[in-house]
């Protein structure tokens, strides 16, 4: 739970740092660009855990997203903010060792409730977990659910589902994370 001001680095449009740091506030109503890790946690059985975004937030509330994941803090790599975001949302400790990184997305993006504006690069991490007991902050986030991969896929296509994700650019990144961890699986 995060109770103090969260200043985050700031990079340009090419993910360049720009050696300066911003209050969270001014970050999403300025739409500069910032780093973001999540976490993919599958199973073995072509399920993804996504998390549902509480109420709370600023941004996105109550969307579904990916298992964790969060703003890098000032001098933290994606890895540190992969972990350290997933002792702090779902109560589990991750190994470095065994996370798969999937790549760095660049993901401008609006949020249509409050138009602030969310530009950030967020570098995907897949976790292979076959079972865990989850403690969620529940500041940050309302449930977690497992769904099967194909599942995913047809929320994000069907116009009544869809909405319970991110805008359209968000959900070509779930749609490309998807495919790199079904190919994990096999």
């Amino acid at each position: 739970m995060k109770k103090h001001t969260e200043f985050i680095p700031i990079v340009d449009s090419n993910n360049i740092p720009m050696k300066m740091v911003k209050d969270r506030k001014e970050v999403h109503e300025e739409g500069l660009w910032h780093r973001v890790s999540h976490l993919w946690i599958y199973n073995d059985k072509k399920e993804v855990l996504l998390q549902k975004r509480s109420k709370k937030k600023k941004l996105f509330a109550g969307l579904w997203t990916a298992s964790s994941g969060g703003h890098l803090d000032d001098g933290e790599t994606y890895t540190q903010t992969v972990i350290r975001e997933a002792r702090e949302e779902l109560g589990i400790k991750i190994d470095a060792k065994k996370l798969t990184e999937l790549g760095i997305f660049r993901l401008p993006s609006v949020d249509k409730t409050n138009g602030l504006t969310d530009n950030e690069f967020t570098k995907a991490f897949a976790l292979f977990l076959k079972e865990a007991k989850f403690k969620l902050d529940k500041e940050e986030v309302s449930e977690v659910k497992w769904l099967d991969i194909d599942r995913i896929r047809i929320m994000l296509l069907d116009k009544e589902e869809s909405h319970a994700f991110a805008d359209e650019l968000k959900k070509n990144y779930v749609f490309k994370v998807l495919e790199k961890i079904e190919a994990l699986s096999k």
